[in-house]
Formats: structure tokens, C-alpha cells, sequence
């Protein structure tokens, strides 16, 4: 997933499952965070060679996806072909265990028979083109990047906050940057490779009628193995930062988006100050500086001290919600790049990929943009009259119209809304969390919200068949392509039922 609102993964390196951990893991206190992302703890693989763990989402808020002994690694189409076929019981796939609901999840009454397929030894490019690239499924985003880049090339769209996740995993639950002239990364796809649930090789181009379907599906449908995305001639951007207030964000800040490439803002209700990014190509005055450095972000401006005091007053609040009294977390960190903004130049993943990996729970709901007006006055008022304890501002990203029949974005223009609580050092969110995301979720329902699929929701305060106008014709798309509900688990289950 995304997933993670504004925390993304930009510099991790991710290895395999690691063999041991301790039993509540943390990736701000583990010796080396830079290479681990699904959160595991040790046990004994009677099946293979080496030990291995049982795996649970990054943030282990929830029980454990899957037993180790359930994990497979195919390498190569036929190897997968083979699982699929042959596995007597479910089957889901993981790419990085960033999603946090249970989408992935192997449930306990599956039994023995159920696995869980990760494509962690299926990475790379296998093939290019003046205009697209393809690669194999278990790709991380970074490694999308930075091959593109190589090539003097880039995707199409901005890039969400995680670099860290697979390129399957990032497109099968709806990973989105912002800005109104583009979408996704499913929305930037040109073609799908899979393994269907009958064990079928199946080639999906974008002309395909149940092309939207397939490209954000939550894992339904199969195993994406191979993905041809378009691509673009590479170039730079500039961001320009600045510090304004709730009245210019709610009465300009579409106009801001319509008026920039990639526009992002961070609302913080507490102050009713707005941090925001404005991003569009560099000129060649700017382009020439940052070739002349040595590649690394191009500070363009004195720092910037407005929202300084304010992020003291979130770091505060931090310290007591995480109990983390040291600071030993990098929890600050995340809001730290607030303090001292300076307008910048560079790549737009060395821009908008900053993300920092913390424990949280976190939830994004996309509202139309034309009510967004209108959501963030009765967002103001619940705030007013709640007072919740927030230590992260609200996060706001627009984005134009998507394909993908599941995205929350279909056939129409959104805002984004998240908000996210970091947890303690014992693994839990701070004492009325879970309520105020629940309050944040309902109200945002109203104004015809629908969640991001890859974060937390509340799935009972969502009706989706009347938000999707393709959530019955996927459901359809599922039945006929996995009639006995091979790649189904209790969670999904239930989100169809």
C-alpha cells in the first residue's frame, strides 16, 4: 500500500525476512531500520533449508498475516503458475506488508493448505520500448525510479510517498501522488501480465474492456507478474514552499491545484497554519544549478523559521501520546521537515518520496473536489467542538480522475484527506485514537467519501456499491474469474459481501 499518508520509504533498501527479531518489533529501534519493512518474528520452517518468520504488517497492529511455513517465493511465471495451480487451499500475495487492514491476510481457519506468495525474487526490468517500460511484479518503486532515471526516463504521474513498496502491491491498492493532471500509478499502466485463479497466463492491455478492473483489484483477480507502465522524458522540478493559513487554503486551494503540476498541503487545525508544496518543471536556470551540485536536493532559498514553534508544540505532543521521553523515535522527524522550509530543486522522487518509516495507523478518505470546500468547513467545526489530541496535521493531496474501478478517485476529481495517529513503544495508539479516526471517517463518509483501500477504514461507514459505480461489475469480474474464491480471504469477504 500507500500507503502510508506523508511517510514514505524513500531510501530503504528492503532485504528478505529476516530470522530473528524481537517479539514486538519497531522499525525505529532496530539496528538497521534502512533494510526491513514487514515487521516478523522468528519460528521454525519445517520446509525449509534456512529459518525463517512469520510475517505481520509493518506496523504490527494487527495479528499475523501468515505462518512462515505458509510463505512461498516463486521464481519466475511457471513457478507461480504451479502454486496457483496446485494450492489446495486460498492464496493472497504480499509485496512489502505496508497495507493495513487485512487484505493479505491468510486466516487461521484457512488451515494448512493456504499460502501466501511473495514476488520478492521476481524484480527488474525485463523489456523497454521509446515509450514504456515493463517490469516484473515484485519491482520496488525505487528501483522503478531510479532504472527510469537511468534511461533518461520517468513515469507519467507523480510518485506516492513510499518508494518502498513493489509495483503490484502499489497498483492493487490504488497508490496515488497528487495533482489534477494525472492520477495514479495503476492509472499510468499500459499493460498487465498475470496468472488467473484457473492457473492461465493472461496479458491485459489498456484497451481491454475490464482493463480498470484489473489494475487496481486488490489482489482478486490473480498474480500480477509483469507490468508495462508508460513512460515520459525525465526532467526536473522545483518546489516552492510556503507557510499560509485555513481561509487561503479553503478558498484557493483548488485554484493552486489547477495551477500546478503536483500541489500538496499539510493542514494543521490546531494553529489553522498550511504548509504547502507547489511543484512544476525546473527552468533552465534552476536545471543548470542542480546539474552543477552533486545530485543531492538543491536548497534554492534562505530557510524558512514560520512553522517552527508549531512543530515544537506537535513534537510535544509526540513526546506524551508515544512515550517516547527521549526521543528516540524518529517520529519528530516527520514533522521536523516543517521547521526551516526552504524551496528546493530536484528530481520529483528526491521532492515528493519523504517519507520516514514509524509505526502508525493512518487513513486517507477522497472526497470530491467539488465539495472539498465544503468538507474542510465541517472539518474545521468537528475540530472545534472535539478538540482532539492530533499530533499530525491533517494531509491533503487532489488528484484527476481514475480508471481503476476501485480507486476512490474513479471518473471523478478528489481530495485526499488523511490524518494518522504514531504509536507508543508498546504498540498502541494513544488512549481515544481509534475514536477519533472513527469520527474523522464518519464524517468524511458523509460528503461522499471513500476510503483508500491499502490504509485503515471502517468499512461498515463506507457504502461502496453506491460510491463505486464499478464495485457491482467488479464483483462480477471476480466471480467469473475466480469462481471458487481461491484468492479470497475472510476480509474481503466481507468488504464483497
Amino acid at each position: 500500500a500507500e500507503y502510508m499518508g506523508d511517510l514514505a520509504l524513500h531510501s530503504l533498501r528492503f532485504c528478505s525476512f529476516v530470522s530473528m527479531l524481537c517479539p514486538l518489533f519497531y522499525l525505529m529501534s532496530v539496528a538497521n531500520p534502512e533494510e526491513l519493512c514487514i515487521s516478523t518474528q522468528k519460528c521454525e520452517d519445517a520446509e525449509a533449508s534456512e529459518q525463517a518468520s512469520d510475517v505481520y504488517n509493518w506496523s504490527r497492529r494487527h495479528e499475523r498475516i501468515a505462518r512462515a511455513d505458509q510463505l512461498r517465493y516463486p521464481v519466475d511465471e511457471n513457478a507461480v503458475v504451479a502454486l496457483v495451480q496446485n494450492a489446495p487451499g486460498k492464496i493472497r500475495t504480499i509485496g512489502t506488508g505496508l497495507t493495513y487492514e487485512h487484505i493479505m491476510s491468510i486466516a487461521e481457519e484457512d488451515g494448512n493448505s493456504s499460502v501466501l506468495i511473495s514476488l520478492r525474487d521476481m524484480s527488474g526490468l525485463t523489456s523497454h520500448t521509446d515509450n514504456t517500460a515493463t517490469f516484473l511484479g515484485g519491482t520496488k518503486l525505487l528501483s522503478v525510479f531510479e532504472t527510469l532515471q537511468s534511461m533518461d526516463r520517468m513515469l507519467p504521474c507523480s510518485p506516492g510517498v513510499i518508494a518502498e513498496q513493489t509495483i503490484a502491491g502499489a497498483i492493487a491498492t490504488g497508490t496515488h501522488g497528487q495533482g489534477l493532471y494525472q492520477c495514479s500509478i495503476a492509472d499510468v499502466i499500459d499493460s498487465l501480465r498475470m496468472v488467473l485463479p484457473d492457473g492461465s497466463i493472461f496479458t491485459c492491455s489498456h484497451d481491454h474492456p475490464s482493463f480498470g478492473g484489473f489494475i487496481t483489484s486488490l489482489g482478486c483477480l490473480g498474480v500480477v507478474v509483469e507490468v508495462t507502465v508508460r513512460t515520459v522524458p525525465f526532467k526536473l522540478f522545483t518546489c516552492m514552499k510556503s507557510t499560509t493559513n485555513y481561509n487561503d487554503l479553503h478558498e484557493n486551494f483548488i485554484t493552486r491545484n489547477k495551477e500546478s503540476e503536483f500541489v500538496k498541503a499539510w493542514w494543521f487545525p490546531m494553529t489553522d497554519e498550511v504548509h504547502l508544496w507547489e511543484v512544476n518543471p525546473a527552468n533552465a536556470e534552476e536545471q543548470q544549478k542542480f546539474k552543477s551540485g552533486d545530485g543531492s536536493l538543491l536548497a534554492l532559498s534562505e530557510p524558512s523559521t514560520q512553522m517552527n514553534s508549531t512543530v515544537e508544540l506537535l513534537q510535544d505532543r509526540m513526546e506524551e501520546h508515544t512515550k517516547d521521553f527521549a526521543h528516540k523515535g524518529r517520529q519528530f522527524e516527520t514533522v521536523a521537515r516543517f521547521k526551516n522550509a526552504t524551496h528546493v530543486c530536484g528530481t520529483v522522487y528526491q521532492i515528493l518520496c519523504k517519507g520516514i518509516p514509524v509505526p502508525q495507523v493512518n487513513l486517507e478518505i477522497a472526497v470530491p473536489l467539488r465539495l472539498l470546500p465544503e468538507v474542510l468547513e465541517a472539518l474545521r467545526l468537528w475540530y472545534k467542538e472535539s478538540n482532539p489530541a492530533l499530533h499530525y496535521p491533517f494531509i491533503l493531496r487532489c488528484t484527476g480522475a481514475s480508471k481503476a474501478w476501485l480507486s476512490p478517485a474513479y471518473d471523478r476529481q478528489v481530495c485526499y484527506i488523511g490524518s494518522l495517529f504514531y504509536m507508543d513503544t508498546n504498540g498502541q495508539v494513544k488512549e481515544g485514537g481509534m475514536d477519533i479516526m472513527y469520527q474523522i471517517q464518519q464524517l468524511l463518509a458523509q460528503y461522499e467519501g471513500v476510503p483508500h483501500f491499502g490504509k485503515h477504514f471502517v468499512k461498515e461507514l463506507f457504502d461502496l456499491p453506491a460510491l463505486l459505480p464499478k464495485w457491482t461489475e467488479f464483483k462480477q469480474l471476480r466471480k467469473r474469474l475466480d469462481p471458487s474464491s481461491k484468492f479470497e480471504n475472510k476480509f474481503l469477504a466481507q468488504l464483497f459481501s
